[in-house]
């Protein structure tokens, strides 16, 4: 069959991006005025210079810089400027540009290929009047640079008759320690891991987040599941977040507490955080109980919701969750909120449980021992404060069904160590992210 036009352009696009030495992306650029062939264009560093594939590493790859962010530090010239700058603009005016961008290794064209806001700016000012952009062999999005010029070269989404642009999320580039991530994957059987380094005690929760929240945006898509455990690590990932408008999520929690002490980072305060900073149209599922000293009222409701069809229906939704973010806590003095909760909990008597039970740690406030056993049963009075939605057997349960489940922790500090460890052994997460001193001790110990 004879290809059209704009196909013929199009496979003349991912012909040109065969060329590209970038070792990320290869995209091909082709701009057509009136069915002539004006310019081509694609991806790789200045001339004379050495190509990416000869220096076999990608800079950004190594700041673990995201896509579409800090081009300073990309040593490419884009296809698209490539091609802009080969042509007159006189000629240029009104003309159409053909966009290709192709997968590194498998040469599969990328549903998500788009100009970057850099080459935007300079299509806007050769004059291109439209790009066509090829995503699949049947498949082509058409974009109208008046439009582009219209919003600022923003996105804009309406909220309530408001236009309110979707920024870009931007990270501050902490590097991601390659030799330690794939030490960790082999020692665990992680999935994957994310390692930054952490410069002071001070900083070492909001880095971490940030380096959470890098995650978050790269990985979750729109339309997907998410749970939260409470925890001031999960705090700090979405603290760390910049507005995503754009995501539609439906949001869970993973336990229903009542601790007004802890209630800043308690799960049903951290999914609706979550979720301003997403889509108005996202899901939240979930409830705060009321405070333990409403004794009469507060036991009632417990009651009532550990049998009711809601724990049912929101432990479902939880067990199908795409990704589920936990943070990891100590059970001594270190870790205070839990710590403060446990004492209250048991009449100030919490050590002797820490004893007699071998506990570690705590995923959620529910308690585990040196070999990752489920302890929480055994200290029955750790339910005055909260209802489980869901038990660590079925996080480890997910966890083991790996790319289904993304069970995700996100902890650090030397109190944590000893915890971290069980619970990466026991399998309860295929996915950490922590510091450079923690993978230190966690491979050390």
């Amino acid at each position: 069959m004879r290809p059209s036009k704009d196909e013929s352009y199009l496979n003349l696009a991912e012909q040109v991006a065969l060329r590209s030495t970038c070792i990320r992306r290869n995209y091909g650029a082709v701009i057509v005025k009136e069915d002539e062939v004006l310019a081509t264009g694609y991806g790789g560093p200045p001339r004379k210079t050495i190509n990416c594939d000869k220096i076999g590493f990608c800079y950004r790859d190594r700041l673990g810089v995201r896509k579409g962010e800090h081009y300073e530090f990309c040593r490419a010239v884009h296809a698209e400027q490539n091609a802009i700058i080969q042509a007159r603009r006189l000629d240029m005016l009104g003309a159409t540009l053909y966009l290709v961008g192709l997968d590194a290794i498998t040469k599969e064209r990328q549903l998500d290929a788009e100009p970057c806001r850099i080459c935007r700016r300079l299509i806007v000012n050769a004059g291109i009047e439209r790009v066509i952009i090829g995503v699949s062999k049947d498949k082509t999005k058409t974009h109208l640079v008046k439009k582009w010029v219209r919003n600022s070269l923003w996105e804009f989404q309406k909220v309530k008759g408001q236009l309110i642009p979707i920024l870009p999320p931007l990270s501050l580039c902490e590097p991601i320690d390659e030799e330690r991530r794939t030490r960790l994957i082999s020692r665990f059987a992680l999935a994957d891991a994310i390692v930054v380094q952490t410069n002071s005690f001070e900083n070492r929760k909001q880095t971490v987040g940030r380096a959470a929240a890098r995650f978050f945006v790269t990985n979750v898509k729109s339309g997907s599941s998410v749970a939260l455990s409470c925890g001031d690590t999960i705090l700090s990932l979405i603290e760390s977040l910049s507005y995503q408008s754009h995501l539609r999520l439906n949001i869970h929690q993973l336990s229903v507490e009542g601790d007004p002490a802890t209630i800043h980072q308690a799960p049903a305060t951290l999914v609706g955080l979550l979720r301003g900073k997403c889509s108005p149209q996202s899901r939240v599922y979930g409830l705060q109980l009321p405070p333990l000293d409403m004794s009469s009222l507060s036991a009632k409701i417990r009651e009532e919701l550990a049998g009711s069809p809601f724990l049912s229906k929101l432990r479902k939704k939880v067990l199908s969750s795409d990704y589920v973010f936990i943070g990891v806590g100590s059970v001594d003095r270190s870790s205070a909120s839990f710590w403060a909760m446990a004492q209250a909990a048991v009449g100030g008597n919490f050590t002797h449980y820490v004893k007699k039970l071998n506990i570690v740690g705590e995923i959620n406030n529910q308690v585990f021992d040196d070999v990752g056993t489920d302890r929480t049963k055994e200290v029955p009075a750790l339910s005055k404060y909260m209802v489980n939605v869901s038990s660590l057997s079925d996080i480890r349960s997910m966890a083991g069904n790996y790319p289904r489940h993304k069970i995700v922790m996100v902890a650090s500090g030397p109190e944590k160590t000893r915890a971290m460890r069980v619970a990466l052994e026991a399998g309860f997460a295929n996915v950490l992210i922590s510091g450079r001193d923690d993978a230190d001790r966690l491979l050390n110990s």
